[in-house]
């Protein structure tokens, strides 16, 4: 029985070690096939970053409302005396409400930067 017991972290680190190697071999052959082609390795990041400019409005959003959310689930369930289930359930509902305002602000955004003058 001591030898299963050392075998699960054992595996586990293994396990870990195995797909960051994965992971950044498989990185470092697209940068390599990117170099071989002409391309830039690590432009396709900046033009992410360039594409989306309320990514930080966005973040915010869902922490502000995810963390409202707790705070108002455990006052709900405090007061009401209801059951602790009530707390991630106000968590995801209002970060669903921050991802829908993020919506309607990046819906109005795009609206007034398409508004062309003749």
């Amino acid at each position: 029985m001591h030898d299963a017991e050392l075998l699960v972290p054992i595996t586990l680190f293994v396990a870990i070690a195995v797909i960051l190697w994965k992971f950044l071999e498989n990185s470092h052959q697209q940068k390599m096939t990117m170099i071989e082609r002409g391309m830039i390795p690590g432009s396709r990041k900046q033009e992410r970053r360039a594409r989306d400019p309320l990514s930080a409005l966005k973040w915010g959003l869902i922490g502000a409302f995810v963390g409202g959310g707790l705070l108002g689930g455990l006052v709900l369930a405090d007061f009401f005396d209801l059951n602790e289930g009530v707390v991630p359930a106000m968590a995801l509902l209002m970060g669903g409400l921050a991802l829908v305002i993020y919506y309607l602000l990046a819906i109005k955004k795009s609206r007034d930067e398409v508004h062309i003058e003749f």
